[in-house]
């Protein structure tokens, strides 16, 4: 007869890894600690993410911590966050962010095989996988072939161990069969270290030649479904759509293309009349040229404005002291915009002039 598996026999290391096709479910059992540590990912990619970033709350929460022993927390914490950040970063750096077209030009997988050739240590991490069945997921997701499998096995009871587990097995099946259903592969893998995991889930992404990317905008690494994608969320290229702009600011924005619309009008206008223009003192300007140094001065004080807002949005944590500082900014802006606009208002043409040929 075969010894049901305990808990502890299950999960005797530390970190386990269980795939199911692209899903994939992190176990996490420290020491004495009550109870295990599971969060569900949409991918091992997204997993991997987790620790280039630095993002450990999404592995386990403050009140995790406070579940565990005063002496366990801290070193706890620290064995979860602790892998050889800088040789990840470095091999990272040389296959996904090289300035080589040659490196580029090939797939990721073939990047890692021709780097292996000078580095064969690279991955040799020690782990533990064996396969597992998600049958009973799938019947679980669908209660007519779960019922069909129950009445199939039903009629098994009376059988003894081996004849019975051959007829379960055929009744099993004849259910995916009738009903056309399929069951995904099911690969569960333990570690001892978070080194383990994450060289583990760097290969596979490597292998698999996904893409590792750093956002456009917050600098966070991601992993793209497409190639071409900048920003790891559509938060983050709304905030670089707003920044190229007025950092989404209507009152900025308008007050610049006011002065824009001015001085183009009037150069138009200037080239059609063939007049000059001229301030109330009767000095002579040009409104394209009026117009080119307003882009020039414009790039000063709109660069301070986007500054302000970058610190701002970028923060992890938004403080008031930043808040106030960006509210400043854009004060400080508006007023130089208005004192332009001003300036531009000014501009009139002289009809008692001409343009020269």
């Amino acid at each position: 007869m075969d010894r049901a598996k305990s808990t502890a026999d299950e999960f005797a290391a530390p970190l386990t890894l269980s795939l199911e096709e692209s899903s994939c479910i992190f176990t996490i059992k420290w020491r004495n600690a009550p109870g295990m540590l599971v969060e569900k990912f949409e991918s091992p990619q997204e997993l991997l993410t987790v620790f280039l970033n630095g993002n450990y709350l999404r592995l386990i929460t403050t009140r995790d911590l406070l579940n565990m022993e005063l002496t366990d927390a801290p070193q706890f914490y620290e064995w979860l966050t602790t892998y050889d950040r800088e040789r990840v970063m470095n091999l990272i750096g040389q296959l996904y962010f090289s300035k080589s077209s040659d490196v580029n030009a090939l797939p990721p997988s073939q990047r890692l095989r021709i780097y292996l050739t000078f580095d064969r240590t690279l991955f040799s991490v020690e782990v533990r996988e064996q396969e597992y069945s998600c049958f009973w997921k799938v019947l679980h997701n669908h209660a007519p072939a779960d019922e069909a499998f129950g009445k199939y096995a039903g009629q098994n009871k009376r059988r003894n161990t081996g004849t019975r587990r051959k007829a379960d097995f055929e009744a099993a099946c004849k259910t995916l069969r009738e009903y056309n259903l399929r069951i995904p592969r099911g690969t569960m893998a333990r570690f001892e270290e978070p080194q383990e995991l994450v060289m583990y889930l760097l290969r596979d992404t490597i292998l698999s030649d996904n893409h590792i990317k750093k956002c456009e905008f917050c600098g966070r690494f991601f992993i793209p479904r497409r190639s071409t994608r900048q920003y790891c969320s559509p938060a983050c290229a709304s905030k670089q759509r707003n920044l190229d702009g007025f950092c989404g600011e209507m009152e900025v924005s308008a007050a610049y293309k006011r002065i824009v619309a001015n001085l183009t009008a009037k150069d138009k206008k200037q080239k059609e009349l063939r007049r000059q223009y001229c301030l109330d003192g009767g000095a002579v300007v040009k409104p394209r040229e009026v117009l080119r140094q307003f882009y020039d001065e414009n790039y000063t004080h709109q660069e301070q404005f986007r500054s302000a807002w970058e610190t701002l949005n970028k923060a992890e944590k938004k403080s008031w002291a930043d808040r106030k500082a960006y509210e400043q900014a854009k004060a400080d802006y508006l007023s130089w915009l208005d004192s332009r606009l001003g300036f531009a208002k000014r501009i009139h043409i002289d009809n008692d002039s001409y343009l020269e040929e």
